[in-house]
């Protein structure tokens, strides 16, 4: 008696649907290929720079940074989610006493292209400011002109920071050649 024998059969249609599953899921694949990424992206991505937690481990502090354009510091109070931005910032310092956010705000970037396009002097470019941050009200202060700060290590009830020399224009530069010559 030859019987009809299953095993064989069911082997053979699973062999079928797996031929058939594959050739669709690659038709499926090749309609929706993505196109390569060119270099104009790259120019959109930012990265994360300059991560720091507070000591409490309350906040978390850090600056996006694209590969063109200005960066933004982020401000995240890591217990409510809460998170504020500030354009421009960058290389941010949280106090000792996790009270202030201390950090570098960058000029704009298309002022210092404008500056550099028209060759102007160092001293007349763009410079930094400062900007301090209170994490309990949010209140912020900004000083401009800033050549670099440092913070007390044991403490956040005091910054030092350094200013730029002032921008002295021609003309004043004149009046005062013109008292000096005067007194003499």
């Amino acid at each position: 008696m030859t019987g009809f024998n299953f095993k064989k059969l069911w082997a053979g249609l699973a062999v079928i649907l797996l031929i058939a599953a594959s050739l669709i899921q690659a038709q499926a694949y090749a309609q929706t290929a993505k196109k390569p990424i060119g270099y104009d992206v790259y120019d959109s991505w930012k990265s994360i720079q300059g991560t720091r937690i507070s000591h409490d481990g309350r906040w978390l502090i850090y600056s996006l940074v694209p590969g063109e354009g200005d960066s933004e510091l982020v401000v995240l109070e890591l217990q409510t989610g809460k998170e504020s931005r500030y354009p421009r910032g960058k290389e941010a310092v949280i106090t000792p006493d996790n009270q202030f956010v201390i950090y570098t705000i960058a000029p704009p970037k298309t002022e210092v292209d404008k500056a550099k396009k028209e060759k102007k002097k160092s001293e007349e470019q763009p410079k930094n400011g400062l900007g301090i941050i209170n994490l309990k009200t949010g209140e912020q202060v900004t000083v401009e002109r800033v050549k670099g700060f440092k913070v007390a290590e044991d403490s956040g009830k005091f910054v030092a920071y350094l200013l730029e020399a002032p921008v002295v224009k021609e003309a004043e530069k004149d009046k005062v050649a013109k008292k000096e010559e005067a007194q003499a």
